[in-house]
């Protein structure tokens, strides 16, 4: 017997390990609804954890996997968009994106 995401997010009680895991699969459901309003300041502090979360993982050494679930189509569109407005955010120019990485980033 199989278990949906959204059985998970109205299940009882999760065990301590799976609590994180829980709460995302919740996360990514409420995502998928299109009638869903998060808050301009939810969906921020989400990509902003998830951000540090993953160069973390990456600065630490972790094995390199992509920041995007293999299963989600990202288009070229969605790509470009995210990072123009992350590059906006942290007041960085193309030209910045272009010396780190030809320094070689510490990933």
């Amino acid at each position: 017997m199989s278990t949906s995401n959204e059985d998970l997010c109205h299940s009882s009680p999760v065990s301590a390990n799976n609590k994180l895991a829980a709460a995302i699969d919740c996360v990514i459901v409420a995502l998928g609804d299109e009638d869903a309003r998060i808050s301009g300041e939810r969906l921020a502090a989400l990509i902003s954890g998830a951000t540090r979360c993953y160069v973390q993982r990456l600065q630490r050494g972790d094995e390199y996997f992509s920041p995007f679930h293999p299963d989600t189509e990202i288009t070229a569109t969605e790509a470009m968009i995210l990072s123009t407005e992350v590059l906006k955010s942290a007041d960085l120019q193309l030209f910045e994106l272009g010396m780190w990485q030809a320094m070689g980033s510490p990933t």
